[in-house]
């Protein structure tokens, strides 16, 4: 006798285990999105410098060790400070920016970014988008112009304590707020001295 077999007999995975293993899949892709939505390797680095000209005086905020730098309005000019980021994340990214809506209307503004050397000796020109290693640390300088004192009382105080960051890390975007080593506090001078009338 010769055994036939129908057209069909022979079955795959069952639909069952196929929906499954999708969702098992979907899930852990779903995981891994989280994981990298809330990934943020950036931290401040071990250098920092004042404004020159600048006095160190006592910070308002006991809980904040970081020194704070009172330097003078002066309006027009510019001042300059320096900052450094490190990444302590498990992989690279790429910095392709600074500067976010803390500058907008502030005693400060027209912010040009330099890249520096960790001594904040030597410039190394004008920013570019660059790689961040994993444990690697990277020197900034600021230079902002005085600007908008017409906008404050006499004597209030700005501080600029932190700097947006802009990223890329594993093709997704990022950004991110990175304190600074060093507070730089402003403060907006006596109407004399402020060149546009104030408000009433």
């Amino acid at each position: 006798m010769t055994a036939t077999v129908e057209a069909g007999a022979k079955k795959g995975p069952s639909t069952l285990l196929v929906v499954g293993l999708l969702a098992l899949l979907a899930a852990l892709a779903a995981g891994g999105a989280g994981v990298l939505v809330r990934y943020q390797p950036l931290s401040p680095g071990s250098s920092g410098q004042s404004p020159q000209g600048s006095k160190e005086v006592a910070s308002t905020d006991s809980s904040d060790g970081r020194s704070t730098y009172l330097v003078q309005y002066e309006d027009g000019r510019t001042t300059s400070y320096g900052f450094s980021i490190r990444n302590d994340g498990r992989w690279g990214i790429t910095v392709v920016g600074f500067g976010g809506s803390e500058q907008a209307g502030g005693l400060l503004d027209h912010f040009v970014y330099r890249l520096s050397d960790t001594g904040f000796t030597v410039d190394q020109g004008a920013f570019k988008a660059f790689a961040l290693g994993p444990g690697r640390e990277r020197s900034i300088m600021v230079t902002a112009r005085f600007a908008n004192c017409e906008s404050y009382i006499a004597l209030a105080g700005v501080i600029y304590d932190h700097v947006t960051v802009r990223y890329k890390t594993l093709g997704m975007a990022r950004t991110t707020e990175v304190p600074l080593g060093i507070k730089v506090e402003v403060v907006s001078p006596a109407n004399a001295n402020c060149p546009r009338p104030r408000a009433a």
